[in-house]
């Protein structure tokens, strides 16, 4: 009876069935008691009501059980639309990252290739600031595409793991030698 008044607090309806199905043999049990005790007559009305609170109580019991299952069913079904939502939304968002990253890296390649070729332009001593400055935001831009590609890799589970042995030293030399001339420019120096 207490979990049947806590789920109906909670707003499970079928649980009204499941009280009313357990108060049918306390009311049989009732009469029973009352025909005993001589407060009703002994008839064949009084003998019949008794059983037809327990077939009240079987119907009740196995309409709520009949409800419990649909809620259950219900509730699974909700649980996989919002399932099937999120990875819909989650390939969405992976095949947006790595469409956009794509279309972004073709025109930065160009940029790139049209300041190299404008390096080597007698006008570049003429606007070497300008050309630099053009190819260093290409280059920080292209930087930035291929970390949401390799993110987008990532999610998709296409990222290629390489496990091999390497040497550290190198590969902080190799990683100051390329950010030097960069960090030079700015008068940033690196230890």
């Amino acid at each position: 009876v207490v979990a049947c008044v806590a789920r109906m607090r909670q707003g499970y309806s079928p649980a009204k069935l499941y009280l009313f199905a357990l108060s049918a043999p306390v009311i049989a049990g009732l009469i029973i008691f009352l025909m005993y005790a001589g407060v009703l007559p002994s008839s064949q009305i009084t003998r019949i009501l008794p059983l037809v609170g327990t077939a009240i109580q079987i119907l009740l019991l196995g309409y709520a059980i009949g409800e419990r299952i649909r809620w259950i069913k219900n509730q699974k079904n909700a649980s996989i639309a919002t399932t099937l939502q999120a990875r819909a939304e989650s390939s969405a968002k992976k095949n947006f990252l790595t469409h956009v990253s794509h279309e972004l890296r073709t025109p930065l390649a160009g940029i790139i290739g049209l300041t190299e070729i404008a390096r080597k332009n007698p006008i570049y001593t003429d606007n070497k600031q300008l050309i630099e400055g053009i190819h260093d935001s290409a280059e920080v831009l292209l930087s930035s595409v291929n970390m949401l590609l390799d993110h987008a890799r990532l999610d998709a589970g296409k990222w290629k793991t390489n496990h091999s042995i390497f040497s550290l030293q190198q590969l902080i030399d190799d990683t100051l030698a390329a950010h030097a001339q960069l960090a030079e420019k700015k008068s940033i120096r690196i230890n």
